[in-house]
Protein backbone atom coordinates (compact mmCIF):
# COMPACT_ATOMS: atom_id res chain seq x y z
CA UNK A 1 0.00 0.00 0.00
CA UNK A 2 2.79 2.12 0.61
CA UNK A 3 4.43 1.65 -2.67
CA UNK A 4 1.00 2.51 -4.37
CA UNK A 5 0.45 5.71 -2.55
CA UNK A 6 0.09 8.33 -4.96
CA UNK A 7 3.25 10.62 -5.97
CA UNK A 8 4.24 12.84 -9.12
CA UNK A 9 6.63 9.90 -9.76
CA UNK A 10 6.15 6.29 -9.97
CA UNK A 11 9.95 5.49 -8.49
CA UNK A 12 11.36 2.40 -7.91
CA UNK A 13 10.79 0.47 -4.42
CA UNK A 14 13.20 -2.60 -4.94
CA UNK A 15 9.93 -4.50 -4.90
CA UNK A 16 9.27 -6.20 -7.78
CA UNK A 17 5.44 -6.98 -7.82
CA UNK A 18 4.97 -3.57 -6.73
CA UNK A 19 7.50 -1.44 -9.17
CA UNK A 20 5.26 -3.98 -12.12
CA UNK A 21 2.22 -3.04 -10.79
CA UNK A 22 3.36 1.25 -10.56
CA UNK A 23 4.62 0.77 -13.74
CA UNK A 24 1.43 -0.56 -15.06
CA UNK A 25 -0.46 2.09 -13.28
CA UNK A 26 1.34 4.89 -15.25
CA UNK A 27 1.48 3.31 -18.74
CA UNK A 28 -2.57 2.70 -18.97
CA UNK A 29 -3.42 5.64 -16.54
CA UNK A 30 -4.89 4.30 -13.66
CA UNK A 31 -4.84 5.59 -10.70
CA UNK A 32 -3.32 3.86 -6.76
CA UNK A 33 -6.79 4.31 -5.81
CA UNK A 34 -8.46 1.71 -7.92
CA UNK A 35 -6.55 -0.75 -5.74
CA UNK A 36 -7.65 0.65 -2.09
CA UNK A 37 -10.59 -2.22 -1.82
CA UNK A 38 -8.61 -4.55 -3.08
CA UNK A 39 -5.98 -4.33 -0.57
CA UNK A 40 -8.60 -3.74 2.14
CA UNK A 41 -10.38 -6.88 0.94
CA UNK A 42 -7.05 -9.15 1.17
CA UNK A 43 -6.65 -7.15 4.92
CA UNK A 44 -9.71 -8.24 5.80
CA UNK A 45 -9.34 -12.08 4.74
CA UNK A 46 -6.21 -12.38 6.20
CA UNK A 47 -7.29 -10.93 9.75
CA UNK A 48 -10.93 -10.41 10.08
CA UNK A 49 -13.86 -13.02 11.00
CA UNK A 50 -15.50 -14.72 8.08
CA UNK A 51 -18.33 -13.04 6.23
CA UNK A 52 -21.53 -13.36 7.97
CA UNK A 53 -23.74 -13.30 5.01
CA UNK A 54 -23.81 -14.83 1.48
CA UNK A 55 -23.68 -10.96 0.56
CA UNK A 56 -21.13 -9.99 2.36
CA UNK A 57 -18.99 -12.85 0.69
CA UNK A 58 -20.26 -11.62 -2.88
CA UNK A 59 -18.62 -8.24 -2.08
CA UNK A 60 -15.42 -9.46 -0.93
CA UNK A 61 -14.99 -11.97 -3.70
CA UNK A 62 -16.00 -8.63 -5.92
CA UNK A 63 -13.08 -6.49 -4.36
CA UNK A 64 -10.45 -8.79 -4.92
CA UNK A 65 -10.80 -11.48 -8.11
CA UNK A 66 -13.45 -8.82 -9.63
CA UNK A 67 -11.30 -5.49 -8.85
CA UNK A 68 -8.42 -7.49 -10.92
CA UNK A 69 -10.84 -8.86 -13.98
CA UNK A 70 -12.07 -5.07 -14.19
CA UNK A 71 -8.08 -3.87 -13.67
CA UNK A 72 -7.20 -6.07 -16.32
CA UNK A 73 -9.98 -5.00 -18.67
CA UNK A 74 -8.62 -1.47 -18.57
CA UNK A 75 -4.89 -2.52 -18.86
CA UNK A 76 -6.27 -3.76 -22.46
CA UNK A 77 -8.03 -0.69 -23.10
CA UNK A 78 -12.01 -1.83 -22.46
CA UNK A 79 -13.98 1.93 -22.29
CA UNK A 80 -15.19 2.16 -18.82
CA UNK A 81 -19.09 1.75 -20.92
CA UNK A 82 -17.59 -1.91 -22.11
CA UNK A 83 -16.60 -3.03 -18.44
CA UNK A 84 -20.15 -1.58 -17.41
CA UNK A 85 -21.89 -3.82 -19.92
CA UNK A 86 -20.05 -6.73 -18.96
CA UNK A 87 -20.50 -6.38 -15.07
CA UNK A 88 -22.82 -9.50 -14.88
CA UNK A 89 -19.87 -11.45 -16.12
CA UNK A 90 -17.45 -10.23 -14.67
CA UNK A 91 -19.31 -10.77 -10.96
CA UNK A 92 -20.12 -14.57 -11.61
CA UNK A 93 -16.63 -15.05 -12.92
CA UNK A 94 -15.04 -13.49 -10.18
CA UNK A 95 -17.32 -15.94 -7.82
CA UNK A 96 -16.84 -18.68 -10.01
CA UNK A 97 -12.57 -18.18 -9.81
CA UNK A 98 -12.74 -16.36 -6.03
CA UNK A 99 -14.70 -19.37 -4.54
CA UNK A 100 -11.92 -21.91 -6.68
CA UNK A 101 -9.25 -20.04 -4.37
CA UNK A 102 -10.85 -20.21 -1.24
CA UNK A 103 -11.46 -24.15 -1.87
CA UNK A 104 -7.42 -24.17 -2.48
CA UNK A 105 -6.26 -22.35 0.10
CA UNK A 106 -8.68 -23.36 2.67
CA UNK A 107 -5.75 -25.52 4.47
CA UNK A 108 -4.05 -22.57 5.15
CA UNK A 109 -7.26 -20.54 6.54
CA UNK A 110 -7.94 -23.62 8.72
CA UNK A 111 -4.32 -23.63 10.07
CA UNK A 112 -4.59 -20.16 11.49
CA UNK A 113 -7.94 -21.50 12.77
CA UNK A 114 -10.36 -19.00 10.23
CA UNK A 115 -12.81 -20.66 8.52
CA UNK A 116 -13.55 -18.05 5.37
CA UNK A 117 -17.00 -19.13 4.63
CA UNK A 118 -20.27 -17.75 5.65
CA UNK A 119 -22.88 -19.97 7.73
CA UNK A 120 -24.79 -21.17 4.62
CA UNK A 121 -21.51 -22.80 2.91
CA UNK A 122 -19.12 -23.65 6.62
CA UNK A 123 -19.73 -26.53 7.90
CA UNK A 124 -21.04 -26.58 11.79
CA UNK A 125 -17.97 -28.29 13.13
CA UNK A 126 -15.17 -27.80 11.28
CA UNK A 127 -13.56 -30.41 12.89
CA UNK A 128 -15.36 -33.36 11.58
CA UNK A 129 -13.96 -34.33 7.93
CA UNK A 130 -17.56 -35.83 6.89
CA UNK A 131 -18.79 -32.07 7.71
CA UNK A 132 -16.10 -30.44 6.21
CA UNK A 133 -16.34 -32.79 2.72
CA UNK A 134 -19.56 -31.97 2.67
CA UNK A 135 -19.09 -27.90 2.76
CA UNK A 136 -16.15 -28.70 0.28
CA UNK A 137 -18.41 -30.31 -2.12
CA UNK A 138 -20.99 -27.19 -1.77
CA UNK A 139 -18.76 -24.64 -2.15
CA UNK A 140 -16.80 -26.57 -5.13
CA UNK A 141 -20.55 -26.62 -6.72
CA UNK A 142 -21.72 -23.16 -6.28
CA UNK A 143 -18.27 -22.30 -8.27
CA UNK A 144 -19.53 -24.68 -11.04
CA UNK A 145 -22.96 -23.01 -10.77
CA UNK A 146 -20.80 -19.48 -11.41
CA UNK A 147 -18.75 -20.70 -13.72
CA UNK A 148 -21.78 -22.10 -16.15
CA UNK A 149 -22.72 -18.19 -16.50
CA UNK A 150 -19.33 -17.26 -17.58
CA UNK A 151 -19.13 -20.10 -19.87
CA UNK A 152 -22.35 -19.28 -21.62
CA UNK A 153 -22.59 -15.84 -22.33
CA UNK A 154 -17.77 -15.44 -22.97
CA UNK A 155 -18.28 -16.10 -26.72
CA UNK A 156 -20.35 -12.68 -26.79
CA UNK A 157 -17.84 -10.50 -24.71
CA UNK A 158 -16.09 -8.02 -26.45
CA UNK A 159 -11.92 -9.25 -27.13
CA UNK A 160 -10.68 -7.07 -24.14
CA UNK A 161 -13.09 -9.02 -21.75
CA UNK A 162 -12.42 -12.38 -22.80
CA UNK A 163 -8.65 -11.81 -22.33
CA UNK A 164 -9.42 -10.27 -19.02
CA UNK A 165 -10.98 -13.02 -18.14
CA UNK A 166 -9.04 -15.88 -19.61
CA UNK A 167 -7.75 -17.05 -15.88
CA UNK A 168 -11.12 -18.32 -15.35
CA UNK A 169 -10.89 -21.11 -17.55
CA UNK A 170 -8.25 -22.89 -15.10
CA UNK A 171 -11.40 -23.10 -12.56
CA UNK A 172 -12.57 -26.70 -14.47
CA UNK A 173 -9.22 -28.29 -13.70
CA UNK A 174 -8.88 -26.93 -10.58
CA UNK A 175 -12.59 -27.61 -9.03
CA UNK A 176 -11.77 -31.06 -10.80
CA UNK A 177 -8.40 -31.89 -8.53
CA UNK A 178 -10.42 -30.71 -5.20
CA UNK A 179 -13.19 -32.83 -6.02
CA UNK A 180 -10.89 -36.00 -5.92
CA UNK A 181 -12.27 -38.62 -3.49
CA UNK A 182 -8.44 -38.74 -2.17
CA UNK A 183 -8.33 -34.97 -1.52
CA UNK A 184 -8.31 -34.08 2.39
CA UNK A 185 -9.79 -30.03 2.49
CA UNK A 186 -7.70 -29.85 5.74
CA UNK A 187 -4.38 -30.73 4.68
CA UNK A 188 -4.16 -31.19 0.88
CA UNK A 189 -3.19 -28.72 -1.54
CA UNK A 190 -4.68 -29.05 -4.55
CA UNK A 191 -2.48 -28.45 -8.13
CA UNK A 192 -2.70 -29.43 -11.54
CA UNK A 193 0.25 -29.68 -14.42
CA UNK A 194 2.01 -26.59 -15.28
CA UNK A 195 1.26 -27.45 -19.05
CA UNK A 196 -2.05 -28.11 -18.52
CA UNK A 197 -2.43 -24.67 -17.22
CA UNK A 198 -0.91 -23.14 -20.12
CA UNK A 199 -2.80 -25.75 -22.65
CA UNK A 200 -6.21 -24.44 -20.82
CA UNK A 201 -5.62 -21.09 -21.30
CA UNK A 202 -4.30 -21.03 -24.78
CA UNK A 203 -6.94 -22.75 -26.05
CA UNK A 204 -9.57 -20.80 -24.44
CA UNK A 205 -7.66 -17.64 -26.59
CA UNK A 206 -7.66 -19.83 -29.70
CA UNK A 207 -11.35 -20.91 -29.51
CA UNK A 208 -12.96 -17.51 -28.03
CA UNK A 209 -14.76 -20.11 -25.46
CA UNK A 210 -14.41 -21.52 -22.19
CA UNK A 211 -15.30 -25.15 -21.82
Amino acid sequence: RDALAPSAKFEASGHPVADAVTLAIAQHGLTAASFDDFLDAHVHSLYADAPETDGQLQLELDMTEGALFRLAARCLGAPETEIESARDVIQHAAEAYGLTRLALQLPYSLSRGRMPLPPSLAPADANDPAQLRAAFQRVCALARSHLAHVSSAYAAQPKSIRTALLPVALVEPYLRALSDAAHDPRRDLADIAPLTRTWRLAKTHMRGRIG
